[in-house]
């Protein structure tokens, strides 16, 4: 896990190193080397050129994804989409976040029938880091609710 990412995760958004390593544990958290060019480098070894171009991650005529500069990456339950993340606070009208995939939505499943709807993964992290028992549903673009007691 890159460093950069780390720090933006648990210094800037004051997420405990305990939950950032489980998220990464569960498979629902990993990183790019901040640095574009790294990131780069490291995509088109592991990827190459040509299949990210083909399935999308890589836009026609640009010169390097635009993914190589959101190096947090969200995978959703079953790694059916992932999120690629900005780990610095979006500068103008920077978009601070990329999806890719069939769907846009992820579980910290607790096995309990209490449930917690957020917004985004940064909420469902920052739910975990309070305390909260119940299992937590990010679902980008939605108001956050609480159910069960």
């Amino acid at each position: 896990m890159d460093s950069a990412c780390i720090e933006y995760l648990h210094v800037t958004r004051g997420i405990p190193m305990a939950i950032i390593e489980e998220a990464h544990q569960r498979k629902m958290l990993a990183t790019l080397p901040a640095n574009p060019w790294d990131a780069l480098r490291v995509l088109r070894s592991v990827i190459g050129e040509k299949d990210m171009k083909d399935c999308g991650l890589w836009k026609e005529g640009s010169k390097v994804p635009a993914i190589c500069f959101r190096p947090l990456v969200f995978f959703s339950d079953g790694a059916s989409s992932a999120e690629f993340r900005l780990c610095h606070a979006p500068e103008g009208d920077e978009p601070k976040a990329i999806r890719y995939g069939k769907s846009a939505w992820w579980i910290w499943s607790a096995g309990t029938s209490r449930a917690a709807i957020v917004e985004g993964w940064i909420d469902l992290l920052s739910m975990v880091a309070l305390g909260y028992k119940g299992s937590i549903y990010a679902l980008p673009g939605c108001n956050p609710i609480v159910t069960g007691k």
